[in-house]
């Protein structure tokens, strides 16, 4: 019995050794595993911030009629829709473009005329904000984080921005009014995104009904825009006037030579006149 018990020993010692390298494995094997955890557990406490996105419907349509203190203006955006994209994380700025610049002009943003020239200020609810120009178009920054800014309030904002004229001085014509840019507060760390551009613009016709007289320039003869009737004379077909007081042969059957220095005009009815009338106060014409 006891000549067996060395025969029994070395298959135990060669079991051990046999397993010594199974269990530096395993030791490797969740070490490896714990770091992997930790690194996701950090990625997922520190989210990338997700671009902010803004969807609303333009007018292509609209239509003001250009008049001297109006105070409503023309809508412009409808149905706006926000999204930070990371929850309830707030917004930091609106970008409006308009291609215009002109103090007669402006935009009614948060009940607030903001006119198209250079400036800052402040809204009615709080919102401040920055106005540049270039290139014939004006900048609007409207700075979200000073007042109410979830998305809400922003989509609110949007539906109440309108177009207007300050006075009658403003031309017939057209006017296109964009969102071109929203922000929010997360940040870029990470390679995160915190601004998109957009593509959102209205059209807004503009139709001045004001009759304005002609305006005579000094350095030539000059066309009328627009006909007029003299007493006695018919309609004219040529106007033109003279610094000096020196009158070229008439070139149209009847016409009219104006001095601004005295206010004098003279008219013939016939180019074939051999003189030209005495001068007289321009508002009475012979």
């Amino acid at each position: 019995m006891s000549a067996s018990r060395p025969r029994n020993r070395k298959p135990y010692n060669s079991l051990a050794l046999a397993l010594e390298p199974r269990m530096m494995f395993d030791a490797a094997a969740v070490t490896t595993a714990v770091q992997t955890a930790e690194h996701t557990d950090a990625q997922q406490a520190e989210p990338v911030n997700v671009a902010p996105t803004v969807s609303a419907q333009a007018d292509k349509n609209a239509a003001h009629t250009v008049t001297a203190g109006d105070s409503n203006g023309v809508a412009l955006f409808s149905n706006a829709k926000a999204d930070s994209g990371d929850g309830n994380q707030g917004f930091d700025s609106l970008f409006v473009t308009v291609n215009s610049i002109s103090s007669h002009e402006a935009l009614i943003v948060d009940g607030t005329r903001i006119t198209l020239n250079a400036g800052d200020g402040t809204t009615t609810g709080g919102y401040k904000y920055i106005t540049t120009t270039s290139g014939g178009v004006s900048t609007l920054e409207i700075i979200l984080s000073a007042s109410a800014n979830d998305a809400a309030s922003l989509q609110t904002l949007i539906d109440g921005i309108r177009y207007t004229t300050l006075d009658n001085s403003v031309d017939s014509g057209s006017r296109t009014i964009s969102l071109v840019q929203i922000r929010d507060e997360g940040g870029t760390d990470g390679g995160g995104k915190d601004s998109t551009t957009l593509a959102i613009s209205a059209e807004v016709t503009l139709t001045n009904t004001l009759n304005r007289a002609p305006v005579l320039g000094n350095d030539g003869l000059v066309d009328l825009a627009q006909s007029l009737s003299a007493n006695g004379l018919g309609t004219l077909t040529e106007m033109a006037y003279s610094s000096d007081g020196k009158l070229p042969t008439p070139a149209a059957t009847r016409a009219c030579w104006y001095m601004p220095s005295t206010l004098m005009a003279r008219c013939c009815s016939s180019r074939t006149s051999p003189a030209w009338p005495a001068w007289a106060p321009s508002p009475t014409w012979p």
